[in-house]
């Protein structure tokens, strides 16, 4: 980079597909994850520079459960209280978080077999 930024990736491409499919979202969060298993795998450490981009992770994998259905729990719909607001058992949100956990762990392994096949 040729700004005092932090160092890294950066993607200006404007978003013209308003529809992702479940690859779709797997392939950002590969591609999010890309930069951090790098460092691990070539430097054999990770540094905090990717703080963001596991952010990015985080949000992305959240959508992929919780708002398009895209996990094996598929659509839920939350409970709601007498004052709207909206929450599931501790059951589900366990489920959730499972699901949530397995799709990262399951791009993080993509992405770092990637990168040593490709190094």
């Amino acid at each position: 980079p040729r700004s005092k930024g932090a160092g890294g990736f950066a993607q200006y491409l404007a978003n013209e597909n308003f529809m992702h499919t479940k690859q779709d979202i797997i392939d950002l969060i590969c591609m999010a994850m890309a930069g951090t298993l790098a460092e691990e795998v070539i430097l054999g450490t990770r540094s905090t520079g990717a703080s963001d981009d596991l952010k990015k992770v985080q949000n992305l994998a959240h959508q992929y459960v919780m708002n398009y259905g895209m996990s094996s729990l598929g659509a839920l719909a939350p409970i709601e209280d007498d004052y709207g607001n909206k929450y599931f058992s501790d059951e589900v949100n366990r489920k959730l978080d499972e699901e949530k956990l397995a799709l990262i762990q399951r791009c993080e392994d993509i992405t770092r077999k990637l990168i040593i096949e490709k190094r």
